[in-house]
């Protein structure tokens, strides 16, 4: 009878041993999984964190930025005054006794436009009489002082202001 007690017991060893081993690894294998789970958890709880920070600095940073170009601006205005409403300086040169097509009247034309300082030449013509307005920092002086010799010797100047030359084609 002892021998059968001790055989069914190695039996069951030998049967069940395997089984409760394979539990216990199932058991331990669940402790980890939940043990990651809880890690994974935690790192996403951070992240959200993280990312709630980063969203909250890139505002905070770009508030400060806006900030900044207004007070240059203000800065700026201050101390080199305001572009908006400047008045743009126009420059009429007048020429008399003129034919339209004239050869002179062109090159005058075309070499103020090629002036560094000028924006913009425009051209009229009524009665023989050509006008010629350009947008420039500079005064009429300083725009008939760059025209060549040569060219200004096609004209005679009936009078000068700082807005406006009048001039007449020399025949």
């Amino acid at each position: 009878m002892k021998s059968r007690t001790t055989l069914l017991m190695l039996l069951s060893i030998m049967i069940f041993g395997p089984a409760l081993a394979q539990n216990e690894r199932r058991r331990t294998d669940r402790t980890k999984e939940r043990t990651v789970t809880k890690k994974i958890d935690k790192t996403d709880r951070t992240v959200e964190e993280t990312n709630a920070q980063i969203d909250s600095t890139t505002v905070s940073i770009e508030n400060t930025i806006e900030g900044t170009k207004e007070t240059i601006d203000k800065v700026g205005k201050i101390l080199f005054g305001s572009k908006e409403g400047k008045s743009k300086n126009i420059v009429v040169i007048q020429i008399h006794s003129v034919e339209y097509g004239n050869e002179n009247l062109s090159q005058l034309q075309e070499h103020i436009k090629g002036i560094k300082s000028v924006k913009k030449v425009s051209k009229t013509f009524a009665n023989n009489n050509a006008t010629i307005s350009v947008e420039s920092k500079k005064t009429a002086d300083d725009i008939w002082q760059e025209v060549p010799q040569n060219l200004k010797q096609s004209f005679t100047i009936n009078s000068v202001s700082e807005n406006t030359i009048s001039l007449k084609v020399n025949n």
